[in-house]
């Protein structure tokens, strides 16, 4: 028995370039001037780890002193920022991040969060993650899971497991259970 559901008759194939391209909208007045916000890559979170290694000291749970972090806080909401308007690396791009105001820095990363890991945010991103690598166990569902349409759901099994097309089915995709 199938137990997949076709994806909408609205919905259209589109290619790994094409999710690239999603951006978030940050609004920068009241003129109707925004700033277009892509998600950063893994190759790009991998790359300012190594650039600021107390990151990983401080997501590994190694000892990392309050004061460090503030101090370092600073330099990487710049450099994700420069990485998020397609900067990534850039020196000056960096500096113009740190010239904006909190509110807008704080605007900004919060757009690079939703284009990164969706808007459910790094918290649930991180649950599918240890669950798909075999480190956790699934999460419970999420309130906002609700709201989706079934083909959309966040799967509750590894994606390898679950993320596969039916053979002989063109555009069907197996539901989260």
């Amino acid at each position: 028995m199938n137990d997949a559901a076709p994806i909408s008759v609205n919905a259209r194939r589109i290619g790994l370039r094409d999710l690239r391209k999603r951006m978030e909208k940050v609004l920068v007045g009241e003129t109707g001037e925004y700033l277009e916000v892509q998600g950063v890559t893994a190759a790009q979170i991998d790359d300012l780890m190594g650039r600021f290694p107390q990151i990983s000291d401080a997501l590994s749970g190694k000892g990392v002193k309050g004061d460090d972090l503030v101090k370092l806080a600073r330099p990487v909401l710049c450099a994700l920022i420069a990485s998020s308007i397609g900067r990534h690396g850039e020196d000056e791009a960096e500096k113009e991040a740190a010239s904006l105001t909190p509110e807008m820095q704080v605007e900004i990363i919060a757009a690079m969060a939703r284009a990164t890991f969706g808007p459910g945010g790094f918290g649930p991103f991180v649950d599918r993650a240890k669950v798909m690598f075999g480190a956790g166990s699934a999460p419970a569902g999420r309130p906002e899971d609700s709201k989706l349409p079934n083909q959309l759901r966040p799967s509750r099994q590894p994606m390898a497991a679950k993320q596969h097309l039916q053979e002989g089915e063109p555009g069907t995709l197996p539901l989260a259970k």
